[in-house]
């Protein structure tokens, strides 16, 4: 560890904006179930109305394509082999590839959770995925803004992640 402690001001830095971000995401966890309204659903229906909601996380992958088109990059940047590549090219393809990474597991988890629950449930499948994406986006600015800025949007979307799983499994 080249004499350095493990608990030196770069790791306590990061664990307080790693509990910071966690607090964060609960905070807006509990805003999200509390003034969402219940949308309706019809019994059945529950599958089809989560691959609706799916659209969200593809329209913010969308976004996340486009921010790495060439063309908006610095001219020795076309040819992707020469690494010339800006800072703010590099950052938006970093996110793209994690965010790419989450929305599988979300997608999955979000559709085995709606598999598997009750129609009465409808509201939680959409909290979760207005976190998701509301995660990717602040995960995306963060990251832009400092690297310990990215964790408000990362905890957000994992918990997103984590609730979608929890909910498929405590159903199954």
């Amino acid at each position: 560890m080249n004499g350095e402690s493990w608990f030196g001001p770069e790791r306590i830095a990061n664990l307080k904006a790693i509990s910071l971000s966690s607090v964060f995401a609960v905070l807006v966890g509990f805003a999200l179930w509390r003034f969402i309204p219940t949308p309706e659903v019809a019994e059945g229906e529950l599958l089809s109305y989560a691959a609706g909601l799916l659209v969200w996380p593809a329209l913010v992958l969308l976004l996340m394509v486009a921010s790495c088109f060439r063309t908006f990059d610095v001219v020795g940047a076309f040819d992707p082999l020469s690494g010339a590549e800006s800072r703010r090219f590099r950052i938006n393809a970093r996110v793209l590839q994690n965010s790419v990474e989450q929305s599988l597991i979300f997608t999955l988890a979000l559709l085995a959770a709606a598999a598997s629950s009750p129609v009465v449930h409808a509201r939680l499948l959409l909290a979760l995925c207005v976190a998701f994406c509301l995660g990717r986006l602040l995960f995306w600015v963060g990251y832009h803004v400092g690297l310990q800025q990215r964790g408000y949007g990362f905890s957000l979307g994992f918990c997103a992640n984590l609730g979608a799983l929890l909910m498929a499994l405590w159903f199954a």
